[in-house]
């Protein structure tokens, strides 16, 4: 049985979870969350799930966080249904992040909604304010392994980004891009 199988067999009981641990003050979520970072198995992806759902801005069904994962700044997050992000994904929402439906995160992606200033010569870099846009990936996504989504970065619906891509662009919907800095290498056909 697939993930989503088991999240809609067992809803209720995954929905009910999550609402309980709501209660509990957002330090102690926060907590709990880091704590079962590494957590394997299927108890991990549980416990991973319940206190996600209640950190962010929103959480779609069957949201899956795999070992290792890192999040910053969840009350900005926003993700959609059957989202997974796979081992060691470093996810930053300082800048606010939406994700849409069906969207897969390979090992070791990297999203990002904030940078550096570096414009003021007069002030060092490590200094100077930060700055924050929002990012947005639409459904339907694949991002391959070790890739990276700088901020301000929209990501049109069935797109492809390929394994240690670094996207600095808006990528256009259905098309596939790979490359430091990403380039578009083809268009996904339609086939009817």
């Amino acid at each position: 049985m697939r993930g989503r199988e088991y999240f809609a067999k067992f809803r209720m009981v995954i929905k009910g979870g999550s609402k309980i641990v709501s209660f509990a003050p957002r330090w102690l979520r926060l907590l709990l969350f880091n704590a079962f970072r590494y957590k394997n198995g299927y108890s991990g992806l549980l416990m991973r799930y319940i206190l996600f759902d209640g950190l962010v801005k929103s959480c779609g069904d069957n949201v899956a966080i795999h070992q290792g994962c890192y999040f910053d700044n969840l009350q900005n997050i926003i993700v959609g249904n059957n989202v997974a992000f796979n081992q060691m994904c470093f996810v930053q929402g300082s800048g606010s992040l939406t994700i849409g439906n069906d969207v897969r995160f390979a090992h070791g992606v990297t999203i990002e909604t904030e940078s550096h200033g570096y414009s003021d010569l007069h002030i060092c870099i490590a200094d100077q304010p930060m700055i924050y846009n929002p990012v947005f990936i639409e459904d339907d996504v694949w991002v391959g392994a070790k890739a990276t989504i700088l901020s301000g970065i929209c990501i049109g619906r069935g797109a492809v980004i390929g394994a240690n891509a670094v996207v600095t662009k808006n990528v256009e919907q259905m098309t596939v891009v790979v490359g430091v800095p990403a380039k578009e290498i083809k268009c996904r056909k339609v086939i009817k």
